[in-house]
């Protein structure tokens, strides 16, 4: 269940910007992939993703892509657990 409103929230559009020309356009981005090449509509240039970048919205957009917006609320929820469980031993220690 937690899965699916972590989903819920993911934005899927961003305003890509060409980094040849300036143009910006919004697009609807996919949920469940990255996209590796985008056509600039307005100069023709094809983009793609900056080293290190996963995609070209990671790279170019306003938003991240939804898979690298998931895997960061996925990551942000790990560690806020992990430091509640640190939190609750380090009470529990000094109880002792």
């Amino acid at each position: 269940m937690e899965n699916v409103e972590m989903k819920k929230n993911v934005i899927t559009k961003s305003k890509i910007k060409c980094p040849y020309c300036g143009f910006e356009k919004e697009e609807e981005m996919p949920t469940d992939a990255c996209v590796h090449f985008y056509e600039c509509s307005s100069c023709g240039k094809i983009l793609k993703p900056k080293e290190g970048k996963c995609c070209v919205f990671c790279s170019y957009g306003s938003v991240k892509c939804p898979p690298k917006q998931l895997e960061e609320k996925i990551i942000n929820k790990f560690n806020k657990e992990k430091y509640e469980r640190n939190k609750s031993n380090n009470q529990r220690i000094q109880i002792r």
